[in-house]
């Protein structure tokens, strides 16, 4: 690098020569400069120049277009194009800075793919992609700093280093994960055609009939403020996996994951009563995850964005708190369909929030009868 290029990036403030990094920032400067970053992109992103080479790797260097340029290539009025972008997670870039690429200037129309629909709900649908791609995005990054770039950094490399590494797999991995999302999705969207479905009085959303369970760990607020940050994290990844696993391997299907706790669905109630024992089983005296408490509720759900809400969603999550650690508890309902397949004990009538009168449950032993 020019010895008036280093000058300049000290006069603007994107390398200290002082400081002891400084010749390995020069060099990830102008491996960035040869790539087609800009002076700007620089000094706007001193503090985290990775932000940059990211940047170039996945988003390439070619034309930018502004906002009101990609708009009007899309035959779009702003306002348009700003619903259109916020949808899919996006802020819009300033006034007049060339910041879309081609590729995405082209998404500002993509709201129109969706034509069938009406306009509102072609754009939640967009939203929902788009926090969808959003969640996987952070996860990648996260996993590829840890994995990757920490001890890349931690046994002498340089951020130039990283940068070409990063580059390298942008150009192997990627392009093998879009296809791999491209099968997944193909096949989720056949797999929930199967579900059986409805719709609500005002056909206003699409129902199903499914039993929805909630799993919660026994103690995690206490547990979370007295682990170390590692052996939390154990806690809470084991948690996933094995949650994620016995679900699948019930047929069932993972809402979501929060914390210490996790929402899942079935279409059978013996299955569903299978698995959430399996649950309690699982981590009953499981050196790493405390115990589990699991509750069961079914009837007619809403379904909305990959997610269920009403009075069963309602009654499975308040069940959970009337089971012992590593105990199961079901609604009235799932009882009537196991229809005496397996063992239970009635439970005093009990008050629950949101509910005017005493909800009966039943605890649900591991112990199935006969036929």
């Amino acid at each position: 690098m020019h010895t008036e290029d280093r000058a300049e990036l000290v006069r603007r403030g994107v390398v200290d020569p002082a400081s002891a990094d400084a010749e390995a920032k020069f060099e990830m400067c102008e491996l960035l400069l040869e790539r087609g970053a800009r002076l700007d992109d620089l000094v706007r992103h001193a503090t985290n120049l990775g932000a940059v080479s990211a940047d170039l790797n996945l988003r390439g260097s070619g034309p930018r277009l502004t906002f009101a340029q990609a708009a009007e290539r899309q035959g779009l009025g702003l306002d348009e194009a700003r619903r259109s972008w916020r949808a899919l997670g996006f802020s819009e870039p300033p006034e007049g800075e060339p910041a879309l690429t081609e590729d995405e200037a082209d998404l500002l129309g993509f709201i129109g793919t969706f034509e069938v629909l009406g306009a509102d709900d072609a754009l939640q649908l967009v939203r929902v992609l788009g926090s969808s791609v959003a969640r996987m995005a952070d996860a990648a990054v996260a996993a590829l700093r840890l994995s990757m770039e920490v001890p890349m950094l931690s046994s002498g490399g340089t951020y130039a280093d990283v940068s070409r590494a990063y580059g390298d797999l942008t150009e192997t991995l990627l392009p093998q994960t879009l296809r791999a999302i491209d099968v997944i999705l193909r096949r989720k969207i056949a797999a929930s055609a199967l579900v059986e479905w409805g719709v609500d009085p005002e056909a206003t959303s699409t129902t199903a009939r499914l039993v929805v369970g909630f799993a919660d760990m026994v103690g995690y607020t206490a547990m979370a403020r007295s682990l170390p940050t590692r052996e939390l994290v154990d806690t809470i990844g084991t948690f996933e996996r094995e949650v994620v696993d016995l679900v699948t391997d019930h047929d069932g299907r993972v809402v979501k994951l929060i914390g210490d706790e996790v929402m899942f669905v079935l279409t059978d109630p013996a299955d569903a009563s299978h698995l959430a024992l399996a649950l309690a089983e699982r981590f009953g005296d499981d050196p790493v995850v405390p115990p589990l408490r699991v509750g069961l509720a079914a009837g007619e759900v809403l379904t909305r964005d990959g997610d269920y809400y009403g009075r069963v969603v309602n009654a499975a999550s308040r069940l959970v708190e009337l089971a012992e650690p590593g105990g199961v508890v079901v609604s009235d309902g799932v009882h009537d369909l196991l229809d005496g397949r397996f063992a239970t004990e009635a439970l005093p009538p009990t008050r629950v929030k949101g509910y005017d009168e005493p909800v009966q449950a039943f605890r649900l032993h591991p112990r199935s009868r006969p036929g």
